[in-house]
């Protein structure tokens, strides 16, 4: 049986009013150009210094709404397991506060373990795949 063609999932993680605004903007002008409708996981209220990169852009929301009119999906980055790892417990508490997908770990195709579908997270950059998501 043939596989089916990679597909692929872009996500850009950490996104809130301080990120490099110079970075963002080429970002924004591929996925524009690609019609690439990505996952954007904003932080709602940044207390990370290595994320204070710019000064607040004060049409930051603006621009979430803006691209999320164009297809994309924003995601509030609101949970950080502890070692960035997802034991049994961790995983409750997810399933129990309504979160039931999560894109992280690596395999080659989503899967459900403890009743959590899991979209796998590859790569740090784009890389050809023959197969898998």
């Amino acid at each position: 049986m043939a596989s089916k063609p990679a597909q692929y999932l872009i996500r850009f993680d950490d996104l809130c009013p301080t990120v490099s605004r110079e970075r963002w903007e080429r970002f924004l002008a591929i996925v524009a150009r690609h019609r690439v409708k990505p996952i954007l996981a904003v932080v709602r209220e940044n207390r990370n210094a290595d994320l204070k990169i710019d000064e607040p852009d004060p049409e930051f929301w603006d621009r979430m709404r803006a691209i999320e009119g164009t297809g994309a999906t924003i995601v509030m980055r609101l949970f950080v397991a502890p070692r960035c790892g997802f034991d049994r417990v961790t995983l409750r508490a997810l399933f129990c506060a309504g979160l039931g997908l999560l894109s992280n770990g690596f395999a080659n195709r989503r899967f459900t373990r403890r009743d959590i579908v899991w979209i796998p997270q590859q790569l740090c950059e784009p890389v050809h795949k023959e197969s898998g998501l």
